[in-house]
């Protein structure tokens, strides 16, 4: 994993939750930086929840948090 300073040995972990604060969706990623992973989780959270039966507007009015590191323009 690449940092601002080094490269490391370790990974970056990132997951998401429902209303009920049940992680729907996880991952680890070889990245330093946060940006350019909220697409990726956002999407598995969206397949998880179809494999489970859930509508595909599941998260219709759901709102996202998440920290600045996360910018990027893909999401």
């Amino acid at each position: 994993m690449h940092t601002a300073h080094r490269s490391v040995a370790g990974y970056n972990a990132r997951h998401s939750r429902c209303k009920q604060q049940v992680i729907v969706q996880g991952d680890a990623f070889g990245w330093g930086q946060d940006h350019y992973q909220v697409t990726p989780v956002i999407e598995g959270a969206k397949e998880n929840m179809g494999a489970i039966g859930h509508a595909e507007d599941y998260f219709a009015e759901a709102i996202l948090t998440a920290g600045t590191s996360y910018h990027s323009n893909d999401a």
